[in-house]
């Protein structure tokens, strides 16, 4: 019976067993473990016809270091240099690393991800949170989207817009400190036969929203009984 580590090649112990049938128990100490690492235990079994190999861990592998320390793996054990974790290489070799400092235009620093991202055309989510009302996404390219049925809004005024037609205006506070720009808003919703629309999307921190409608159905302090949905895009901070 013999063990070896995972990190290094070498037997701690062996046992020769003496059987006269197919049942037998033994044990054996084995010393000589270093409690920081974790070990891969094998035990073989074989005589003159056939050999069997079972084995087991001490523990489960969480970080491993490639030997002489140009390699981290996750979850595994390192067998090459690098970052990695399941499979998947997340740093750049040299020659990687040139062409995208070459792409990016870095030439000192670290290459951020969003910016090769957005330089070979790719957008993808990289945060998702909930901010007050307000479901918001960050993209890659420094882009983000917030979007919510709205619930709470500062009720502004009540104005005749003309012979027709009534303007109810509230205030919808944006999530705090997320936009740097706003580059598109979009709002969906009837109320007492009037439709929503919105005022300038420059104030990065609220937003007008307006409700056209042809009667008044309350007074110009009270929210109307039905909100609409709104999505806004544009650039985070």
């Amino acid at each position: 019976m013999s063990s070896g580590a995972k990190q290094t090649s070498q037997s701690f112990s062996s046992k020769n067993v003496q059987i006269n049938s197919y049942e037998f128990d033994t044990s054996t100490v084995i010393s000589g473990f270093d409690p920081t690492l974790t070990y891969e235990i094998a035990a073989e079994l074989f005589d003159a016809h056939a050999k069997s190999t079972t084995s087991m861990f001490t523990g489960k592998i969480v970080i491993s270091r490639y030997p002489g320390g140009d390699g981290v793996t996750f979850f595994d054990e390192a067998t090459e240099e690098g970052l990695n974790c399941r499979g998947v290489r997340y740093d750049l070799k040299a020659d990687e690393l040139a062409s995208m400092r070459n792409l990016t235009g870095i030439s000192l620093g670290l290459v951020g991800l969003g910016k090769i991202l957005s330089k070979l055309g790719f957008c993808i989510p990289i945060q998702k949170t909930k901010e007050g009302q307000f479901d918001v996404v960050r993209y890659s390219d420094g882009s983000c989207q917030a979007s919510c049925q709205i619930k709470q809004i500062t009720p502004i005024a009540m104005v005749q817009w003309n012979s027709c037609w009534w303007r109810w205006i509230g205030n919808l506070s944006l999530p705090e400190n997320l936009f740097k720009t706003i580059s598109n808003v979009q709002i969906s919703g009837h109320c007492n036969g009037g439709v929503y629309t919105c005022g300038s999307s420059t104030n990065t921190k609220v937003l007008q929203v307006v409700l056209l409608m042809p009667t008044p159905a309350w007074a110009a302090n009270q929210v109307p009984a039905e909100l609409p949905f709104i999505k806004i895009d544009g650039r985070y901070k």
